[in-house]
């Protein structure tokens, strides 16, 4: 796994942009010109699932929600989904913003914004900056890879 990194007043950052939609395959952001802040390629598979969970999105709040497209696609998933380990992941690298998800912890206390679009269509707000401090790269990537494997045992 190769992320495209970027120094801002000499810290050094990874960008960790995605964008999802209710064809429920990640896509890519145009890198911001305004920010001039690196973005990567990496999520390619085909559900979304999978990327949404390895950015922490809680999943079980949309069901409770009656998102009726993840009971019915996704119904193989909510073991994983309600499992320890994608729990402990989330509380880990994530932080509740008092909204249905959670958001990925920055050092530089730099939020990117998620929000819901009726009851299909998730999006994460790739305008603004999601970054994680490279300093924690290599023990986030390991853990990101076994959550990630957890749902391709499952799939």
């Amino acid at each position: 796994m190769e992320l495209n990194k970027v120094k801002v007043d000499g810290i050094e950052y990874v960008y960790l942009g995605l964008l999802m939609d209710a064809s429920c395959g990640p896509d890519l952001n145009p890198p911001n010109e305004n920010t001039k802040l690196a973005w990567y390629e990496k999520l390619t598979s085909d559900s979304c699932v999978i990327a949404a969970a390895s950015l922490g999105i809680l999943y079980h709040d949309l069901i409770d929600l009656g998102d009726s497209f993840i009971k019915e696609d996704y119904s193989e998933f909510l073991e994983i989904i309600y499992s320890e380990e994608l729990s402990n992941f989330t509380n880990k690298w994530f932080e509740c913003n008092g909204s249905l998800f959670k958001e990925p912890i920055f050092l530089d206390g730099t939020y990117g914004s998620y929000s819901a679009y009726g009851n299909q269509e998730l999006d994460i707000d790739i305008s603004d900056s999601i970054f994680i401090d490279s300093t924690k790269e290599t023990e986030f990537l390991k853990e990101l890879e076994s959550i990630i494997d957890l749902f391709k045992v499952k799939s």
